[in-house]
């Protein structure tokens, strides 16, 4: 059996490994099938890193995110997770109790999602006094009179520009059986539970 390592290191090892080769595809709005290498992927993760460090996010800080399964997901979870905080993803079925209650749980200061419905439910969860956040970021470019709504890509661009120092030391400090993911369940039979999910775990599940 390899060595166990963190998502954010097999991702780099792979970079390293297979930099030209496609690491994501997915279809384009205009019906087309777009790619991203294992290098544009690997880049990217690394920016939104920096980019998510630079709002704030802290080692341990859970960041919750919620959106349809698309690139931009896996390079926020993956950016996430090289920062050094925990990804709590959530339903995209889930109501404003339950997204409410989840990113309270898991303490996010900065949450992500991908369209406006998604962003509506934590604006409303906001507004109602379930959470407190002090970023949210969209995956689709939104406008919005909230100062606290950001777009990704505005985040990846900050990380860009940012030094690599603190996320190099980050993720060298990051250990296989740190916590890597929090799954929630659906809440469909009570409140919503997290399940802890280490990186030497999902790393042995994926081997199996």
């Amino acid at each position: 059996m390899t060595e166990p390592m963190t998502l954010p290191g097999l991702v780099a090892r792979l970079a390293a490994e297979r930099p030209d080769r496609k690491a994501l595809v997915e279809m384009g709005p205009d019906g087309a099938w777009v790619s991203t290498t294992w290098a544009e992927y690997w880049q990217t993760v690394r920016d939104l890193a920096k980019g998510l460090i630079s709002l704030g996010v802290q080692p341990g800080d859970g960041v919750s995110l919620i959106g349809n399964n698309r690139r931009d997901w896996v390079i926020s979870q993956m950016g996430i997770s090289a920062a050094a905080a925990v990804p709590a993803p959530i339903y995209v079925t889930n109501t404003v109790d339950q997204v409410g209650y989840i990113v309270k749980h898991c303490r996010a200061k900065v949450a992500i999602c991908d369209r406006q419905e998604q962003l509506d439910k934590y604006l409303a969860a906001l507004d109602r006094g379930l959470i407190e956040l002090e970023h949210i970021v969209t995956m689709d470019p939104i406008d919005s009179e909230r100062d606290i709504v950001i777009s990704l890509a505005d985040v990846i661009s900050r990380g860009s520009a940012a030094a690599d120092g603190e996320l190099e030391r980050r993720m060298a400090a990051v250990q296989p059986d740190d916590l890597a993911l929090l799954i929630y369940t659906s809440g469909t039979t009570g409140v919503p539970k997290g399940a802890m999910c280490t990186h030497r775990g999902i790393g042995a599940m994926g081997q199996a």
